[in-house]
């Protein structure tokens, strides 16, 4: 997958809106690439329901997106767990 070292990249960010545009870029990914991202699914979901725990409360934007992209892969969470 090309936007993998991209979006991990953007994960490791310490500015939140910059880990924003990576949790919305899976959000999208879902739609249309998802053969392409399952191999690391776990990785990145992983990432998203830990940064949701750490978020600070001026980062509600963080929180909705990456809840939002959660939810776009609750079919996979639930075949797969």
């Amino acid at each position: 997958m090309v936007l993998k070292p991209y979006i991990e990249a953007c994960f490791t960010s310490s500015d939140w809106k910059i880990h924003e545009s990576a949790v919305l870029c899976l959000g999208t990914i879902s739609e249309g690439s998802f053969e392409s991202i399952q191999l690391y699914l776990n990785n990145f979901l992983k990432n998203l329901l830990d940064r949701i725990f750490i978020c600070k409360e001026d980062e509600y934007l963080l929180k909705s997106c990456t809840l939002w992209t959660v939810s776009k892969y609750t079919n996979w969470i639930a075949d797969n767990n």
